[in-house]
């Protein structure tokens, strides 16, 4: 960690020297805040999808909640790697203790016990982040309009 940090700081001294050092940090932050931005969104669809699983903590179930209430981010092979393997928060889900490196095989060996685990695209996102309500009756995760809906249904009948 110490050899990482004099290389990471002599990278900066370097790019500071050689672009100036308010170029470099708004840059370099620009750069951070859009790659925390994209990991928070990634980080995002893996638990907020179209009935995803949730419930409270009196009536949890740690597999349902793995399987059902986290999704396989399908990634291209290169932004698994740049990603850490997020996509496999399944995995993560059921061990924590897999390594990342360790997540794609794990998923392979075992890919008969993930046929219920939800798949979500690069495409899908948008769609899945209008998931974002808990609903507490059907314990899973809706969207606004899913919730208007009930809405207008309850008022109805």
């Amino acid at each position: 960690m110490f050899w990482n940090n004099v290389v990471l700081l002599s990278a900066w001294g370097v790019m500071c020297w050689a672009f100036g050092t308010v170029l470099f940090f708004s840059i370099y932050l620009s750069s951070a805040a859009l790659a925390g931005g994209a990991g928070v969104v990634l980080f995002t669809v893996q638990h907020n999808f179209e009935h995803s699983y949730a419930s409270d903590g009196r009536h949890w179930d740690y597999d349902t909640g793995a399987i059902k209430g986290t999704s396989f981010l399908i990634l291209p092979r290169w932004l698994n790697w740049f990603t850490a393997n997020i996509g496999y928060h399944h995995i993560h889900h059921l061990s924590a203790k897999i390594p990342n490196y360790c997540l794609v095989s794990c998923h392979n060996e075992n890919r008969h016990l993930f046929s219920d685990v939800t798949r979500v695209r690069l495409s899908h996102i948008p769609r899945a982040l209008k998931y974002i309500l808990w609903d507490t009756r059907s314990q899973r995760i809706i969207s606004v309009a899913e919730y208007r809906q009930q809405m207008n249904q309850a008022r109805y009948a």
